[in-house]
C-alpha cells in the first residue's frame, strides 16, 4: 500500500471526528459520493475549511479527480495500524 500502511495491515479508526485533529499528514477514512469508502492522507486544508486528500498508493485516485472533501464526508481517523507482522503502531 504505502510506507505509511504496509500491505496486509489492518487499520483501527477513531470515529469521533474533531476538526482540531484533522491536520496535514493524518490518514482518514472518507465516504466519497463517487468512490465510496476510501482511505487517504490529508495534504492540504484550504481557506474554506475543505480537505484535499492524496492516495497512499501509486494507483490511487488523483487528488484533482477526487476534489475537495467536506468535514461531514470524513468518517474516521486512523488511530492504530496493525501491521501484517502483528506489530501495533499508534498514529493518532
Amino acid at each position: 500500500m504505502s510506507p505509511h500502511i504496509p500491505h496486509g495491515s489492518y487499520l483501527i479508526f477513531h470515529h469521533l471526528i474533531f476538526s482540531r485533529l484533522l491536520k496535514r499528514g493524518k490518514i482518514v477514512k472518507v465516504k466519497h459520493p463517487t468512490y465510496g469508502l476510501i482511505v487517504k492522507e490529508i495534504i492540504e486544508i484550504d481557506h474554506q475549511g475543505r480537505y484535499w486528500l492524496e492516495g497512499l498508493d501509486i494507483d490511487s485516485i488523483n487528488t484533482l479527480e477526487m476534489g475537495a472533501i467536506d468535514l461531514n464526508m470524513i468518517t474516521g481517523i486512523v488511530a492504530f495500524t496493525i501491521r501484517n507482522k502483528h506489530n501495533v503502531r499508534k498514529t493518532l
